[in-house]
């Protein structure tokens, strides 16, 4: 037996009670936060600084549909492109826009995406 487990155990049954309650509340709430955060798993998108090359992705916690919108250009007339990954760990990612979507491939792994309403 621990040293805690020892001095518990000397405690009055309605207080080794309560502290069993409340381990049992801290563990679920841990859980929660676990939960809550992705702690238990790798999100399926980071976010990189493309010019600096010191720091790695940053993984963000994502929901299924949660959007990242895009404004290509300052000043435009409210252009927009959004972005999201529609079922994580499938490998796909959707792109939406409010005016035509152009897309052009750079090389076998690169492509550009420009709203053609622009």
């Amino acid at each position: 037996m621990t040293e805690p487990d020892a001095r518990i155990a000397r405690l009055p049954k309605w207080a080794q009670d309560r502290i069993s309650t409340l381990e049992r509340k801290v563990a679920a709430r841990e859980q929660t936060i676990a939960e809550l955060t992705g702690a238990d798993e790798r999100p399926p998108v980071a976010v990189r600084d493309a010019y600096n090359r010191e720091t790695g992705p940053i993984p963000v916690a994502w929901d299924r549909y949660d959007t990242i919108r895009f404004y290509p250009e300052e000043g435009s007339d409210g252009s927009w492109i959004d972005v999201r990954v529609p079922n994580p760990g499938s490998g796909e990612i959707s792109i939406t826009a409010n005016y035509a979507i152009c897309i052009r491939t750079q090389s076998s792994n690169v492509i550009n995406v420009r709203n053609e309403g622009i």
